[in-house]
């Protein structure tokens, strides 16, 4: 009988960009503010959104479920594969809105996305995310807001041209898709009179 050999990746109850490493170890070997690494590739068909309570009361996690996997540029870490995938508003926003639109004509249909997850030394937390595409979305997979910008820019309009509905519509739900971050609590109203300390 033949030994069983490792599969390569393992399986958790969820993913999201830290399933491929610390970011902040990361950043710390990078040398100079702007300097960029990547993490790794995240993967995944997005077929519905999941959303979590938050056991602190803050607002709720709000994940893609489907098929997901988290691949680290480091050959010493494994892949991590999931159904439920947390995201950025930035990267999730857009993936659930395209998701939401495409499910009113086809209750059945799937979002597919292929990223890189990275970091740039700077920022007030030592780096920031960075996400980069690996495939052009336009193809009917994701709307891009600010093509007839674009557009306008590469053919040397003069002024920028009106919003099509569609790029309208993106626009909407990929805003309506972001959950209030906790910073966006309103600040406690102290009562007049009420003195400073």
């Amino acid at each position: 009988m033949a030994e069983a050999q490792p599969v390569g990746f393992v399986v958790k109850s969820s993913i999201n960009v830290k399933s491929m490493g610390d970011p902040r170890k990361l950043a710390v070997n990078l040398t100079n503010d702007g300097d960029r690494s990547t993490l790794g590739t995240i993967i995944g068909i997005a077929q519905g959104v999941n959303r979590r309570a938050d056991p602190k009361g803050g607002p709720d996690y709000v994940g893609l479920v489907g098929a997901f996997s988290a691949i680290p540029t480091d050959p010493q870490r494994e892949e991590v594969r999931s159904t439920i995938c947390y995201l950025p508003d930035a990267v999730h926003g857009p993936i659930a809105a395209t998701l939401e639109k495409a499910r009113e004509k086809d209750p059945t249909a799937t979002v597919r996305f292929a990223m890189e997850a990275g970091v740039q030394k700077g920022g007030t937390a030592g780096f920031t995310w960075e996400f980069k595409p690996l495939y052009d979305g336009a193809a009917g997979s994701m709307v891009d807001p600010l093509a007839t910008i674009r557009a306008a820019l590469k053919g040397g309009a003069k002024a920028l041209p009106a919003a099509t509905a569609d790029e309208r519509q993106a626009i909407e739900q990929a805003t309506a898709q972001q959950q209030p971050s906790r910073f966006d609590k309103p600040a406690e109203e102290k009562p007049k009179g009420a003195a400073r300390k």
